[in-house]
């Protein structure tokens, strides 16, 4: 039988390989809720995709599954901004807008 923590893993692990893999192949289609503030948002949304996968990767091995969280709970702070920025601005992606 699987315990809970390691079905909570493997969905985080699922999720953010997923998340990644999609940064990684459509960039342009994350680019539009980056926040204008935010520099170079290709090369943003890049970083944001191979953090998702090494974060993903990182959950699988015993040894490195503390760092591993820790950064994507790092990274899951940095991102916010992008979030938050797509909701209130109302901004859509491929012709879906996600409002309050």
């Amino acid at each position: 039988m699987i315990g809970a923590r390691t079905l909570l893993r493997w969905t985080l692990t699922v999720f953010y390989a997923g998340a990644g893999w999609l940064h990684l192949r459509s960039p342009h289609s994350f680019e539009a809720i980056v926040p204008p503030w935010v520099p170079w948002p290709h090369p943003v949304v890049l970083a944001t995709g191979v953090a998702e996968v090494l974060g993903a990767a990182g959950l699988l091995i015993a040894r490195l599954r503390p760092l591993a969280g820790w950064a994507l709970a790092a990274y899951a702070l940095c991102v916010w901004p992008a979030n938050f920025y797509h909701a209130l601005a109302d901004v859509a992606i491929g012709g879906v807008r996600l409002n309050w």
